[in-house]
């Protein structure tokens, strides 16, 4: 339905709507003391204490500020877990990674990282010493390639989901006009029986801030939907995130690189280093970016649930592949 420029014209008689529009338009609070925030580890210490049910009075942790740095939206109607830690991985993630990433060089160059990595940095390398070095038998075999694609299926499944609902998303912007929009307080402007319609005041300030509700739909319609495009339904990741995802792996690499070098062997020392490099920086970052393109472009659903899990079938056997010839030629460049 197009917009005919009508939405909230009755408004401009209406000297309590002009009055409430031309506050909101300015976009400042009232009262300086209003315009609250928090830091970032206060929310996000003891694993997102703060955003758990709770009645403890949080007002005392936030101060007035003259602006907000970063908004976290206020709807935690989905899984609570699942977005404390995604806040948790987005400010903490960087910093942990590096930090690891910098023990595991120490501990590579002082030769000493089997004993003070620990479990978790020795369960990496023997994982990846299993994996690319030893020779495995069928039954081996074929275990490794089903957990892989098993994980690579489930990670298909999701982001074909995802690419889906984006794309029904951005049809909706196509198609956005104000008349369309739900209110609160009403269907349309002449239904409404509140006393003051935040139909009308919206329409007022839109008119305010872009000249003319159909400048806005059209805003809408193209900028705002390319730049939702750009963030939901490309590549979704920054490179630098797949870097970062790709560093565990680099943490294995170090302890096979300080046991060749313990043992003189550092031609296989070096190839050991430039082969994870070459992981981390080139190879998974490509099968990541393969994996989106390929879920984007299955992401359609199918009539039959059996024929659209037969697209993620597929789409994970491609990267499960992918995965296992970079193993075989780093096997041979090694050995």
């Amino acid at each position: 339905m197009e917009s005919t420029g009508e939405v909230g014209l009755s408004d401009a008689e209406d000297p309590t709507v002009a009055h409430f529009a031309s506050l909101v338009a300015k976009m400042e609070p009232i009262d300086p003391s209003i315009l609250r925030a928090t830091s970032a580890w206060r929310v996000l210490q003891s694993f997102g204490a703060a955003l758990r049910w709770t009645n403890t009075d949080l007002y005392e942790r936030s101060f007035p500020v003259s602006s907000i740095q970063v908004f976290w939206s206020h709807s935690w109607h989905g899984n609570n877990y699942m977005k404390r830690l995604l806040l948790i991985l987005l400010y903490n993630g960087p910093a942990a990674a590096i930090a690891a990433t910098i023990s595991a060089l120490l501990m590579m160059l002082t030769a000493m990282a089997p004993c003070i990595l620990g479990f978790g940095i020795a369960l990496w390398a023997s994982m990846l010493h299993w994996i690319l070095v030893e020779e495995h038998t069928a039954f081996e075999t074929l275990a490794l390639v089903l957990s892989r694609w098993f994980c690579f299926y489930l990670a298909a499944s999701y982001l074909r989901e995802h690419y889906r609902n984006t794309e029904i998303m951005l049809k909706q912007l196509a198609d956005f006009t104000v008349q369309g929009a739900h209110c609160h307080c009403c269907i349309d402007e002449e239904s409404c029986t509140a006393e003051v319609c935040d139909r009308a005041v919206i329409a007022r300030c839109i008119r305010i801030w872009y000249g003319s509700v159909e400048a806005f739909e059209a805003t809408v319609r193209t900028h705002v939907r390319h730049m939702l495009y750009r963030q939901l339904g490309g590549l979704l990741f920054p490179y630098r995130w797949q870097v970062i995802g790709a560093l565990p792996l680099f943490w294995g690499f170090a302890d096979l690189i300080a046991a060749r070098g313990r043992g003189g062997n550092w031609k296989v020392a070096g190839m050991l280093c430039l082969a994870s490099l070459t992981w981390c920086f080139l190879l998974i970052p490509l099968v990541f970016q393969v994996a989106l393109i390929l879920a984007r472009h299955f992401r359609r659903e199918q009539s039959s649930v059996w024929q659209d899990r037969l697209k993620s079938v597929g789409v994970a056997l491609v990267v499960t592949l992918l995965l296992g010839s970079p193993g075989v030629l780093l096997v041979l460049f090694v050995v």
